[in-house]
């Protein structure tokens, strides 16, 4: 599942920084589509119950 969520991370943040690259004026799609692409590599934390793990 963890490889799942990160291909699809890459991929929406490949896809706005592709999109807004080829726009003028479109920054705010390229810093969207970098966060979302960097996202992609760090792991979720997820607290359920009040314990928190990886």
């Amino acid at each position: 599942m963890l490889w799942a969520s990160r291909i699809i991370r890459w991929g929406f943040g490949l896809a706005l920084i592709y999109f807004g690259g080829g726009l003028e004026g479109q920054w705010p799609a390229l810093v969207f589509g970098g966060i979302f692409f960097l996202s992609g590599f760090l792991r979720p934390v997820r607290c359920i119950d009040g314990q928190c793990g990886r």
